[in-house]
């Protein structure tokens, strides 16, 4: 796709993906979008992209071949070819007319091409439909494959109907065809034992869908409002320009930006790794001789005792019934923190659940 001059250097197209990022979060869709920095691909997502090939590979030469890419799995494994068999009978017949891996803004010779584009400043939006089933004596129908490890992140049938994704796929089938009605199905599958599939379907006729098209340009326009803000080369380490939701952060599995993003700095902090060299090297005060006293018996202090004395008692996976009300650990640390990153010159230090630390 040619360079754009009238376009943001780093916003030269849309796609859904980026829609459904920018509402997710925008700062994560700034990081990722606008300043160039990439997350790296996860393992679900390497499993999702060869599950897709396979029904792609379904689409171009049919069922027979589908079964000949069986591997024997290893003791536990699921692979790809065992989710992919959970769709079967969820796809629609064979035939020489589906068109699958559909590229919106070259759709092959088979079809016209036409610009596709959003918001005011007329974006391109570019996208893959995975299958497209031409009508077949009633609306012709969109396909996306969705693999998931639970059936409760699927989307139901009122939310496809505003999904970025379902929205722009329907309104370029609109478009291509002149059709009044077009159907969507997200097709899930799970990749964990049981193994089984479900779609999620609806239909949406012109109007609905120009309404909800318009909704979506509206996002695009702000995009494009951020994306003016500032250079690439910006971190908006105050999140002015693109700001942070916080609710997100644990998202799949927890964000790739998170240490970037809370952190708010690119570079090792010298004044923290000093002050933790100054209190190693430290010199420890000299053993002095004092009379051994007979052990006293190891007896834990009661809830009345430790309740009554001015240490904090530390609840794990369990909450008092009795005494003062609890203060979380987050809220007990926070004047600490911030007395340690002013001692330290960090714009923040931050507690992070167990397990979601992610290198900057």
């Amino acid at each position: 796709m040619a360079h754009n001059p009238g376009l943001p250097d780093r916003l030269q197209h849309i796609s859904a993906s980026q829609c459904k990022q920018f509402a997710e979060c925008k700062r994560k869709w700034w990081y990722q979008k606008i300043v160039g920095v990439s997350a790296p691909t996860t393992g679900a997502q390497a499993l999702g992209t060869d599950v897709h090939a396979l029904l792609e590979g379904w689409a171009r030469n049919g069922a027979l071949w589908l079964k000949e890419q069986r591997a024997e799995p290893r003791a536990g494994e699921v692979t790809p070819w065992q989710i992919a068999m959970q769709a079967v009978p969820y796809l629609p017949k064979h035939g020489p007319d589906l068109l699958p891996e559909l590229n919106m803004a070259n759709p092959g010779p088979s079809l016209p091409r036409f610009p596709f584009a959003i918001g005011e400043a007329r974006f391109p939006f570019v996208g893959f439909i995975d299958l497209l089933v031409p009508a077949r004596g009633t609306a012709p129908k969109v396909i996306d494959y969705k693999t998931t490890s639970n059936f409760r992140w699927a989307k139901s049938a009122r939310e496809l109907r505003s999904d970025p994704q379902a929205v722009a796929y329907l309104r370029w089938v609109h478009l291509l065809y002149g059709v009044r009605k077009a159907e969507c199905s997200f097709l899930y599958m799970l990749t964990r034992r049981p193994l089984d599939a479900k779609p999620v379907t609806i239909a949406l006729d012109s109007v609905e869908v120009a309404r909800e098209w318009s909704t979506l340009n509206r996002t695009v326009d702000e995009m494009h409002a951020i994306a003016l803000k500032a250079p690439r080369e910006e971190m908006d380490p105050d999140g002015i320009v693109a700001p942070r939701n916080r609710s997100a952060c644990d998202a799949y599995g927890g964000c790739a930006h998170r240490g970037r993003c809370l952190g708010a700095e690119h570079r090792a902090p010298q004044a923290f790794f000093k002050s933790l060299n100054d209190l190693v090297r430290k010199p420890r005060p000299e053993k002095k001789e004092i009379e051994t006293m007979p052990p006293k018996p190891n007896k834990s202090p009661s809830l009345r005792e430790m309740m009554d004395s001015n240490l904090p008692t530390l609840y794990v996976n369990a909450f008092p019934t009795k005494g003062p009300s609890p203060v979380l650990l987050e809220t007990y640390l926070a004047p600490l923190l911030a007395s340690a990153a002013r001692e330290t010159g960090l714009p923040s230090i931050e507690v992070m659940e167990y397990g979601k630390w992610r290198p900057v």
